[in-house]
């Protein structure tokens, strides 16, 4: 149970580490 736990974990903190590159990215292309 812990071990998924913290898999689940892992995953929600990359997604959230992805959005935020593409939000990044997407505002540099935005103000450029």
């Amino acid at each position: 149970m812990k071990r998924i736990l913290t898999n689940s974990l892992r995953l929600n903190l990359f997604a959230s580490l992805f959005l935020l590159f593409e939000k990044r990215m997407f505002l540099t292309d935005v103000l450029s």
